[in-house]
């Protein structure tokens, strides 16, 4: 309690040099020592809500083949972060569930803006952000296979084979798995320079800028 009460301490302190001191509300219940406490946050002051409702715009967008829409929304909500969630705290055991869970949001995020853009034909643009999700994720699939499409659409074949040979090393070696079907079937489509593989759809009008 005593190290709870110097937190809400510190928490009224910053609020208040926002102007924002009422926000905090105590309920002491019977006695100090049980005292719970309450955040109060208006709508659109979350990021996690900003971004959550980012991500939902989005999901409908691609439902609708409006991939370009879909781009422009998840781009608006992964700019709200600043990298991994709480990567400066550990936190408690149920804390760290919330954690991952906002984490892993952040990444399907990135895979489906890779997605999206891979439907759009912008695989040249996306060769950064594919690299980059799969450096923090190297054993998840779904994230060397986007890889792999695209690098082999903007026109590195070499490289996406490379990036199926690290990846089923690296399954072998960590998890003792070979890759997913899908990928086999992926990576057999390359050597023998599958036609469907290359098939864009149409791209003429971008709803975002840059």
């Amino acid at each position: 309690m005593s190290n709870l009460r110097t937190y809400i301490g510190q928490a009224r302190t910053h609020l208040r040099e926002y102007g924002l001191t009422g926000r905090l509300h105590t309920n002491r219940g019977t006695g100090g020592a049980d005292a719970t406490y309450r955040l109060f946050i208006e709508s659109g002051e979350s990021d996690v809500q900003a971004f959550n409702e980012h991500t939902a715009q989005a999901g409908v967008a691609s439902a609708r083949g409006q991939f370009d829409v879909a781009m422009h929304r998840l781009r608006q909500g992964l700019s709200l972060w600043a990298g991994p969630a709480c990567s400066n705290a550990s936190g408690s055991t149920v804390m760290r569930g919330h954690i991952y869970a906002l984490n892993e949001q952040r990444l399907l995020a990135r895979e489906d803006y890779i997605e999206a853009g891979l439907a759009l034909g912008l695989a040249h643009a996306l060769v950064g952000e594919a690299r980059a999700v799969v450096a923090d994720h190297p054993t998840r699939e779904r994230a060397s296979e986007q890889l792999i499409r695209v690098l082999y659409s903007s026109g590195d074949p070499h490289g996406a084979l490379n990036e199926h040979r690290r990846l089923s090393m690296r399954l072998r070696e960590d998890l003792g798995v070979d890759p997913s079907p899908a990928l086999q079937r992926l990576y057999s489509a390359i050597l023998s320079h599958d036609e469907s593989l290359q098939r864009r759809q149409d791209s003429r009008i971008l709803g975002w800028s840059a």
